[in-house]
């Protein structure tokens, strides 16, 4: 063997890459074109989306639970700063580029679409700074709900989705507080409000 055959799995990162950005920047391009307008709003989403797989991938070479990746993170900052449809899809690009990076392993970009999904939906309409309770809690019921999917198909003991639900608790309620304070310090990095 060898030759090109070696070459295969780094062309398939590659191409689960490239179909991941093309995704996310074909809907900027299509439905908020603005963004292409400002240099610093497009930092900003590579910036969001940079910070959770580096997260990832210091998580994963400390061989750590994949329930502890800060993938809510990516929506609640999306949203916040843009609308919930650029969040979403920019949750389904993380998603991809997540699953690529776990080598094949798609359970975390199921994960990420559901929890992000929850984020984005527990901050679509922040008006209070009590956000940060209800994000909390929906991102925790999305954890548990991926989870037992996940967890059934896998046919996985209760005691190990008990302790997945426990990182995904543990995320759960980082990810809100970690979201607020990269608020504050993006606000003012990149002076949007």
């Amino acid at each position: 063997d060898g030759g090109i055959s070696d070459m295969l799995p780094y062309l398939g990162r590659f191409l689960i890459v490239l179909m991941a950005i093309g995704f996310l920047s074909v809907f900027i391009w299509s439905a908020r074109p603005r963004i292409y307008e400002d240099i610093s709003q497009v930092f900003l989403i590579a910036i969001i989306l940079l910070l959770v797989l580096g997260a990832a991938f210091l998580l994963r070479q400390a061989k750590a639970t994949e329930y502890l990746i800060p993938i809510a993170l990516a929506s609640l900052l999306l949203t916040v700063f843009f609308d919930y449809q650029l969040a979403f899809a920019g949750t389904v690009s993380l998603a991809l580029l997540l699953g690529g990076m776990a080598g094949n392993q798609f359970s975390i970009s199921f994960i990420t679409i559901v929890v992000g999904a929850m984020s984005i939906v527990a901050v679509s309409r922040v008006r209070s700074r009590s956000w940060i309770f209800k994000a909390i809690l929906f991102i925790f019921i999305g954890y548990v709900f991926a989870i037992c999917s996940i967890g059934f198909v896998r046919y996985s003991p209760l005691s190990e989705m008990a302790m997945a639900w426990l990182f995904g608790g543990i995320n759960a309620l980082l990810c809100p507080v970690l979201s607020y304070g990269l608020m504050v310090f993006l606000e003012y990095l990149f002076d949007v409000t």
